[in-house]
């Protein structure tokens, strides 16, 4: 039994690996997902390997729990595993807290490396350094592990470890031959992988390098990296649209007016849903307010270092990924620009998030920044790191009051509508996750000090 903790260390699943192979069942059994876990939100062993990720500035990612025990008694505490499932973006973003270099190790079977090749774009497009490291045929971590000391597999991985977009082109290569379907199809698969990269200048790096390996235009492969970023970024465009649109046409369903005359409802129902709805409108706007307080920090602060449990943050970093830690989506799509450029660039020297956004070359950015800077700041001059870290800490507590009171308003919409229908199971289902959401609404109140409401 392989217990999984979540990053802070709190026990909340367990995998299971079946010792006596059995029909019709798989290698292991895992706990279901449930409202305190959630496979694809969690990497096994990152609570015990945080720190260590930290010092080395570097996480390597294998695939089972046994390769992450096999290499920490080998002495590499540095690495987690993505307990044999595809890699998710909330989980990409639990190791970036700690480093933006990841090594991948694979052993070399050729159908988990197509499988993991999927998984990897994703970590182009949070911006990581992404080196692959192919273990010799027949070793996996857990065996190399086991026969070699930490001085022996770290010179192996060091003296092995290959840049990802030079390992995808190299692998396609040797498949793609000399067939020029293939190698056209090869091509576009590496162009897309380097769309993902959000920094400009690393993408024309690699466009070099692959136009020099695959004997190409560098001018080709620049155009097409082009034509895939803009249809990517019409595609979320659309999403976006398509998002708004479908939360117009619920809003304008669940007016008193639509909802009075169905299901036998009463006048009283009907103000139900009108309070409903206000509560709505009102917790957007409250969300927004959050958001631009919080961002009007990471534009004064952003590159200022902070500690925070015994691990170096900057404060646009500690902001940044805790929303993304907590799922909270952005009430608009300047936030998520924000976000997004924060992250690609705060590593650079001499970054500071002030001028980087206030001079940034999308207006809507730039404008917002604008504003933040010239507003009157509620708060007054922090130049105290631990003031800053309890008003930070206050402000994403107050993000997630909102979002949960939100939450909780949706579920008695929710059920409403089913006890309205008659539906007694979908009442009692969705009856399950209210204790859970108040009480996690009344442990934010009293860390805020709020009157807590029962």
């Amino acid at each position: 039994m392989f217990p999984i903790f979540t990053v802070s260390g709190k026990p909340v699943a367990f995998a299971g690996r079946i010792l006596k192979k059995k029909d019709n069942v798989g290698k292991y059994v895992n706990s279901p997902d449930s409202l305190i876990y959630s496979k694809t939100n969690e990497l096994y062993g990152l609570f015990q390997a945080k720190q260590a990720i930290s010092r080395a500035d570097m996480c390597y990612l294998v695939e089972g729990q046994m390769d992450v025990i096999s290499m920490h008694q080998s002495g590499i505490e540095n690495v987690v595993a993505s307990g044999g499932t595809a890699l998710t973006k909330p989980q990409i973003r639990l190791i970036q807290r700690f480093t933006s270099n990841i090594t991948v190790l694979y052993d070399g079977d050729a159908a988990g490396i197509h499988a993991a090749l999927r998984g990897i774009d994703m970590f182009l497009e949070e911006g990581f350094n992404v080196k692959v490291v192919l273990l010799p045929e027949g070793e996996d971590p857990d065996s190399y592990a086991q026969s070699h000391d930490s001085t022996e597999f770290i010179h192996y991985i060091e003296t092995h470890k290959t840049d990802f977009i030079r390992f995808k082109s190299t692998l396609l290569s040797k498949e793609a031959g000399e067939d020029p379907y293939k190698r056209a199809t090869l091509i576009k698969d590496i162009t897309s992988s380097i769309a993902f990269i959000p920094d400009m200048i690393t993408r024309q790096v690699y466009i070099k390098d692959c136009a020099e390996r695959l004997h190409m235009s560098e001018k080709v492969l620049t155009n097409e990296v082009v034509n895939i970023r803009r249809k990517r970024a019409e595609e979320r465009e659309k999403a976006k649209l398509e998002v708004r649109s479908e939360s117009t046409d619920v809003v304008r369903s669940e007016t008193p007016e639509s909802n009075s005359s169905q299901n036998g409802l009463t006048g009283e129902a009907g103000l139900t849903v009108q309070r409903s709805h206000s509560a709505t409108v009102s917790q957007r706007s409250g969300l927004e307010t959050n958001f631009y307080n919080l961002f009007q920090l990471v534009v004064k602060y952003g590159e200022r270092p902070i500690e925070v449990d015994e691990e170096q943050f900057t404060i646009g970093e500690l902001i940044i990924y805790t929303l993304e830690g907590d799922q909270v989506q952005a009430p608009r799509p300047v936030y998520q620009t924000m976000i997004d450029e924060f992250k690609a660039h705060c590593k650079e020297p001499g970054f500071k998030a002030e001028t980087f956004f206030k001079f940034h070359p999308d207006p809507s950015v730039s404008a917002l920044a604008v504003d933040m800077i010239a507003d009157p700041y509620r708060f007054a001059e922090m130049n105290n790191e631990m003031q800053l870290g309890e008003l930070v800490k206050r402000l994403l507590f107050e993000i997630k009051l909102t979002v949960i009171n939100g939450q909780i308003d949706e579920l008695e919409q929710r059920m409403k509508n089913a006890q309205a229908a008659g539906d007694i199971n979908a009442q009692l289902e969705l009856l399950k996750f209210q204790p859970m959401l108040l009480n996690q609404r009344n442990e934010i109140c009293k860390i805020l000090g709020n009157r807590v409401i029962q």
